[in-house]
């Protein structure tokens, strides 16, 4: 929380070498690994924790998820995804995941739709805000696009949008009426 992301990694290794099938601490590992930009062995951390645990939907969600944000690997994310939903149907973080790679793939009214279940049951997610916001965007849907993103530059606490939640708000605040750009 600090962004001392170096010395946590040093101590969650640390404690890891102790503990090496510890889920909390591999999940922990895992996310400030990510946090601090080494995508690919925060990927691998909970990898192995879904070795330990192969139910772990909070290590599918993330995986999946980190995929489809960062890569183009739709397919295996929605799978990761899919068997997360199965384990927690009603997760909003989880059906958030789902509808950003259907974003990710161009399905926006799809996407709209579960960003919006999602929304509905966290609605001071900024980050869920965002997706939403993003997807009422790419529908067409300036009023909804603006209030959702509104939500998420007032949501408590920083994601990693933030600042484009912001951008994307100033310009719908500009345009006065949507322009979907050319893609």
């Amino acid at each position: 929380r600090t962004g001392a992301h170096g010395e946590a990694v040093a101590v969650l290794t640390d404690a890891m070498r102790l503990h090496p099938r510890d889920e909390e601490l591999l999940y922990t590992l895992g996310t400030v690994l990510e946090r601090s930009g080494a995508t690919a062995e925060a990927i691998a951390r909970m990898r192995e924790l879904l070795e330990v645990n192969p139910r772990n939907a909070a290590a599918m969600n993330f995986i999946g998820y980190t995929l489809a944000d960062r890569t183009t690997r739709y397919a295996e994310a929605l799978q990761l995804i899919d068997r997360a939903r199965v384990a927690e149907p009603d997760n909003p973080a989880i059906i958030d995941s789902y509808g950003w790679v259907l974003y990710r793939q161009g399905k926006y009214q799809q996407a709209a739709e579960l960003l919006a279940q999602s929304a509905a049951q966290a609605p001071d997610n900024g980050e869920i805000q965002f997706h939403l916001g993003m997807a009422n965007y790419m529908m067409g849907r300036s009023e909804d696009a603006r209030a959702a993103l509104e939500k998420a530059v007032a949501s408590p606490g920083d994601f990693g949008a933030k600042d484009e939640a912001k951008s994307w708000l100033a310009l719908l605040s500009q345009a006065g009426n949507l322009s979907i750009p050319d893609l």
